[in-house]
């Protein structure tokens, strides 16, 4: 019960804090990144950046960014599970699928 309250008392920070919730992902995690559906502004963790060799915040912060380095042929299928996802035709949001890095190779990524 004490692991869930800690949870629950982390989540509710983040929750009511942005700025936390993006320096939580900036110390967890590699590659983690947060859509705010209603504005358009995405947030990507120092750790998205370097896996994609980027400089922190080279790139511009909205989802056309993701679609612009997910491969071609990847991308009307990745972009079809979002939209199951979003229009709750789907309860999860799981995909692989290749990005463009900024060296021309290819990561295989999984949301």
């Amino acid at each position: 019960m004490e692991d869930y309250e800690r949870n629950a008392s982390l989540v509710s920070l983040m929750k009511s804090n942005g700025e936390a919730i993006h320096a939580v992902l900036d110390i967890i995690s590699d590659g983690l990144w947060d859509w705010n559906a209603n504005t358009g502004f995405v947030y990507r963790s120092s750790g998205w950046y370097e896996m994609f060799g980027y400089s922190l915040h080279g790139l511009r912060n909205t989802v056309h960014t993701w679609e612009s380095v997910i491969h071609p042929d990847d991308l009307e299928r990745v972009m079809a599970h979002l939209d199951d996802y979003i229009h709750e035709r789907s309860s999860s949001y799981q995909v692989q699928y290749r990005c463009r890095c900024r060296n021309g190779m290819l990561a295989l990524i999984e949301n």
